[in-house]
Protein backbone atom coordinates (compact mmCIF):
# COMPACT_ATOMS: atom_id res chain seq x y z
CA UNK A 1 0.00 0.00 0.00
CA UNK A 2 1.07 3.57 -0.66
CA UNK A 3 2.26 5.53 2.37
CA UNK A 4 2.55 9.22 3.09
CA UNK A 5 5.57 11.14 1.83
CA UNK A 6 6.95 13.30 4.63
CA UNK A 7 9.49 16.00 3.74
CA UNK A 8 10.63 17.94 6.78
CA UNK A 9 12.65 20.42 4.72
CA UNK A 10 12.46 21.50 1.08
CA UNK A 11 11.15 19.72 -2.02
CA UNK A 12 12.73 20.84 -5.31
CA UNK A 13 12.27 19.44 -8.80
CA UNK A 14 15.38 20.58 -10.70
CA UNK A 15 14.81 22.49 -13.96
CA UNK A 16 14.03 20.10 -16.84
CA UNK A 17 15.08 17.16 -14.68
CA UNK A 18 12.14 15.59 -12.91
CA UNK A 19 8.64 14.17 -12.57
CA UNK A 20 7.12 13.60 -9.13
CA UNK A 21 4.28 11.06 -9.17
CA UNK A 22 2.31 11.36 -5.92
CA UNK A 23 -0.85 9.60 -7.11
CA UNK A 24 -3.15 8.60 -4.25
CA UNK A 25 -0.73 9.57 -1.47
CA UNK A 26 -0.45 12.44 0.99
CA UNK A 27 2.64 14.62 0.67
CA UNK A 28 3.59 16.60 3.79
CA UNK A 29 6.12 19.39 3.33
CA UNK A 30 7.61 21.54 6.08
CA UNK A 31 9.81 23.76 3.90
CA UNK A 32 9.86 25.22 0.41
CA UNK A 33 7.97 23.52 -2.44
CA UNK A 34 9.45 24.21 -5.88
CA UNK A 35 8.28 22.89 -9.25
CA UNK A 36 10.86 24.32 -11.64
CA UNK A 37 10.48 24.96 -15.37
CA UNK A 38 10.23 21.75 -17.40
CA UNK A 39 9.11 19.55 -14.49
CA UNK A 40 5.82 17.78 -13.78
CA UNK A 41 3.79 16.91 -10.69
CA UNK A 42 1.29 14.04 -11.02
CA UNK A 43 -1.29 14.65 -8.32
CA UNK A 44 -4.21 12.31 -9.06
CA UNK A 45 -5.98 11.42 -5.81
CA UNK A 46 -3.31 13.11 -3.68
CA UNK A 47 -3.23 15.77 -0.98
CA UNK A 48 -0.39 18.25 -0.55
CA UNK A 49 -0.16 19.38 3.09
CA UNK A 50 1.97 22.45 3.75
CA UNK A 51 2.63 22.09 7.47
CA UNK A 52 5.67 24.25 8.25
CA UNK A 53 5.86 26.36 11.36
CA UNK A 54 8.20 28.80 9.63
CA UNK A 55 7.59 30.67 6.38
CA UNK A 56 7.07 28.41 3.34
CA UNK A 57 7.36 29.36 -0.34
CA UNK A 58 5.31 27.52 -2.97
CA UNK A 59 7.07 28.10 -6.31
CA UNK A 60 4.89 26.97 -9.21
CA UNK A 61 7.43 27.71 -11.94
CA UNK A 62 6.47 24.96 -14.39
CA UNK A 63 3.56 25.45 -16.80
CA UNK A 64 0.19 25.54 -14.97
CA UNK A 65 0.79 22.75 -12.42
CA UNK A 66 -2.25 20.82 -11.23
CA UNK A 67 -2.88 19.67 -7.67
CA UNK A 68 -5.64 17.47 -6.29
CA UNK A 69 -6.15 18.78 -2.73
CA UNK A 70 -4.08 21.42 -0.95
CA UNK A 71 -4.21 21.83 2.83
CA UNK A 72 -2.37 24.60 4.66
CA UNK A 73 -1.63 24.03 8.35
CA UNK A 74 1.11 25.08 10.75
CA UNK A 75 2.03 28.57 11.93
CA UNK A 76 4.32 29.50 9.02
CA UNK A 77 2.90 31.74 6.27
CA UNK A 78 2.50 29.90 2.94
CA UNK A 79 3.54 32.22 0.08
CA UNK A 80 2.58 31.19 -3.46
CA UNK A 81 4.48 32.45 -6.51
CA UNK A 82 2.78 34.64 -9.12
CA UNK A 83 2.22 31.74 -11.52
CA UNK A 84 -1.11 30.14 -12.45
CA UNK A 85 -2.04 26.79 -10.92
CA UNK A 86 -5.07 24.49 -10.74
CA UNK A 87 -6.59 22.62 -7.78
CA UNK A 88 -8.95 19.84 -8.86
CA UNK A 89 -10.10 19.09 -5.32
CA UNK A 90 -10.34 21.30 -2.23
CA UNK A 91 -8.15 24.19 -1.10
CA UNK A 92 -8.18 24.37 2.72
CA UNK A 93 -6.62 27.31 4.57
CA UNK A 94 -8.37 26.72 7.90
CA UNK A 95 -6.22 28.12 10.70
CA UNK A 96 -3.36 29.13 8.36
CA UNK A 97 -1.92 32.30 6.83
CA UNK A 98 -1.56 32.19 3.04
CA UNK A 99 -0.18 34.78 0.59
CA UNK A 100 -1.05 34.58 -3.11
CA UNK A 101 0.56 37.74 -4.55
CA UNK A 102 -0.66 37.86 -8.19
CA UNK A 103 -1.36 34.16 -8.71
CA UNK A 104 -4.35 32.81 -10.65
CA UNK A 105 -5.90 29.78 -8.95
CA UNK A 106 -8.41 27.68 -10.87
CA UNK A 107 -10.40 25.73 -8.28
CA UNK A 108 -12.58 22.75 -9.15
CA UNK A 109 -13.46 21.76 -5.57
CA UNK A 110 -14.40 23.76 -2.48
CA UNK A 111 -12.67 26.71 -0.82
CA UNK A 112 -12.46 25.74 2.87
CA UNK A 113 -11.81 28.13 5.73
CA UNK A 114 -13.74 26.80 8.70
CA UNK A 115 -14.93 29.59 10.96
CA UNK A 116 -12.81 32.08 9.02
CA UNK A 117 -9.78 31.04 11.10
CA UNK A 118 -7.48 31.13 8.07
CA UNK A 119 -6.28 34.37 6.50
CA UNK A 120 -5.57 34.84 2.80
CA UNK A 121 -3.44 37.81 1.79
CA UNK A 122 -4.68 37.89 -1.82
CA UNK A 123 -2.39 40.54 -3.34
CA UNK A 124 -3.64 41.03 -6.90
CA UNK A 125 -4.66 37.40 -7.35
CA UNK A 126 -7.71 35.82 -8.98
CA UNK A 127 -9.74 32.84 -7.77
CA UNK A 128 -11.61 31.13 -10.61
CA UNK A 129 -14.36 28.74 -9.49
CA UNK A 130 -14.49 26.43 -12.47
CA UNK A 131 -16.54 23.29 -11.77
CA UNK A 132 -20.07 22.29 -10.78
CA UNK A 133 -21.58 22.96 -7.35
CA UNK A 134 -18.93 24.53 -5.11
CA UNK A 135 -18.75 26.02 -1.61
CA UNK A 136 -16.93 29.27 -0.84
CA UNK A 137 -15.58 29.97 2.65
CA UNK A 138 -13.96 33.14 3.98
CA UNK A 139 -11.02 34.82 2.23
CA UNK A 140 -10.44 37.68 1.78
CA UNK A 141 -10.00 37.63 -2.00
CA UNK A 142 -8.91 40.12 -4.66
CA UNK A 143 -10.71 39.09 -7.87
CA UNK A 144 -13.19 36.23 -7.96
CA UNK A 145 -14.77 34.76 -11.07
CA UNK A 146 -17.74 32.46 -10.46
CA UNK A 147 -17.76 30.17 -13.49
CA UNK A 148 -17.64 26.52 -14.43
CA UNK A 149 -20.37 24.08 -15.41
CA UNK A 150 -23.52 25.76 -16.73
CA UNK A 151 -26.68 25.78 -14.56
CA UNK A 152 -24.75 25.10 -11.34
CA UNK A 153 -24.63 26.99 -8.05
CA UNK A 154 -21.74 28.29 -5.97
CA UNK A 155 -22.76 28.73 -2.32
CA UNK A 156 -21.24 30.90 0.39
CA UNK A 157 -20.36 29.14 3.65
CA UNK A 158 -19.11 32.30 5.37
CA UNK A 159 -19.05 36.06 4.93
CA UNK A 160 -16.63 37.01 2.16
CA UNK A 161 -14.56 40.11 1.38
CA UNK A 162 -13.39 40.96 -2.13
CA UNK A 163 -10.85 43.75 -2.51
CA UNK A 164 -11.57 44.17 -6.19
CA UNK A 165 -13.97 42.62 -8.76
CA UNK A 166 -16.64 39.93 -8.49
CA UNK A 167 -17.70 38.34 -11.79
CA UNK A 168 -20.62 35.91 -12.09
CA UNK A 169 -20.47 34.15 -15.45
CA UNK A 170 -23.49 33.45 -17.65
CA UNK A 171 -25.67 30.49 -16.60
CA UNK A 172 -24.03 30.36 -13.16
CA UNK A 173 -25.69 31.09 -9.79
CA UNK A 174 -24.03 32.65 -6.74
CA UNK A 175 -26.09 31.95 -3.60
CA UNK A 176 -25.52 33.60 -0.20
CA UNK A 177 -27.17 30.49 1.32
CA UNK A 178 -29.95 30.18 3.89
CA UNK A 179 -27.50 31.64 6.41
CA UNK A 180 -27.61 34.97 4.49
CA UNK A 181 -23.85 35.46 4.39
CA UNK A 182 -22.57 38.90 3.43
CA UNK A 183 -20.35 40.14 0.59
CA UNK A 184 -18.05 43.16 0.97
CA UNK A 185 -16.86 44.42 -2.42
CA UNK A 186 -14.07 46.91 -3.10
CA UNK A 187 -14.32 46.91 -6.90
CA UNK A 188 -16.86 46.20 -9.63
CA UNK A 189 -19.90 43.91 -9.55
CA UNK A 190 -20.21 42.07 -12.89
CA UNK A 191 -23.28 39.84 -12.94
CA UNK A 192 -23.74 37.95 -16.20
CA UNK A 193 -25.53 35.12 -14.43
CA UNK A 194 -27.81 34.88 -11.39
CA UNK A 195 -27.35 36.20 -7.85
CA UNK A 196 -29.51 34.67 -5.11
CA UNK A 197 -29.55 37.45 -2.54
CA UNK A 198 -31.98 35.95 0.03
CA UNK A 199 -31.75 38.25 3.11
CA UNK A 200 -28.02 38.86 2.77
CA UNK A 201 -26.07 42.12 2.74
CA UNK A 202 -23.80 43.48 0.01
CA UNK A 203 -21.48 46.32 1.06
CA UNK A 204 -19.69 48.36 -1.61
CA UNK A 205 -16.46 49.90 -0.29
CA UNK A 206 -13.31 51.50 -1.70
CA UNK A 207 -13.33 53.67 -4.83
CA UNK A 208 -15.83 53.83 -7.67
CA UNK A 209 -18.00 50.78 -8.38
CA UNK A 210 -19.80 49.83 -11.58
CA UNK A 211 -22.70 47.37 -11.28
CA UNK A 212 -23.45 45.55 -14.54
CA UNK A 213 -26.72 44.02 -15.65
CA UNK A 214 -27.79 40.56 -14.57
CA UNK A 215 -30.58 38.90 -12.64
CA UNK A 216 -31.15 38.16 -8.98
CA UNK A 217 -33.62 36.16 -6.95
CA UNK A 218 -34.68 36.45 -3.36
CA UNK A 219 -37.72 38.65 -3.00
CA UNK A 220 -38.14 39.85 -6.55
CA UNK A 221 -36.63 39.45 -10.00
CA UNK A 222 -34.15 41.69 -11.78
CA UNK A 223 -30.86 43.20 -10.61
CA UNK A 224 -31.69 43.39 -6.93
CA UNK A 225 -30.17 43.15 -3.48
CA UNK A 226 -31.73 42.63 -0.06
CA UNK A 227 -29.53 44.85 2.11
CA UNK A 228 -27.18 47.16 0.21
CA UNK A 229 -24.66 49.41 1.98
CA UNK A 230 -22.61 52.02 0.11
CA UNK A 231 -19.53 52.83 2.21
CA UNK A 232 -17.07 54.52 -0.13
CA UNK A 233 -13.62 55.94 0.63
CA UNK A 234 -14.71 59.53 -0.02
CA UNK A 235 -17.92 61.39 -0.76
CA UNK A 236 -16.78 61.73 -4.39
CA UNK A 237 -16.69 57.96 -5.01
CA UNK A 238 -19.77 56.46 -6.65
CA UNK A 239 -21.63 53.21 -7.24
CA UNK A 240 -22.99 53.26 -10.82
CA UNK A 241 -25.98 51.02 -11.45
CA UNK A 242 -27.52 49.97 -14.76
CA UNK A 243 -24.25 49.58 -16.65
CA UNK A 244 -23.67 46.77 -19.12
Amino acid sequence: AQTDIIIAGNMVLTTNQGILDASNVTVKVGGTWTLNVGTSFISTGSTLILNGNTAQSVNNLCTSPTYNNISCIGSGTKSFSNNAFTVNGNFDITGAAVTWSNAICTLNGNWLNTGGTGVLNPGGSTLLLNAGAQNIGAGPFYNMTVGGTASTTKTLTDNIVLNNTLTINANITLDVSASNYSISLGGNWINNGLFTCRAGTVTMTGGNTTVTSGTSTGFNTGQNFYNLTINKTTSANYALFGAG
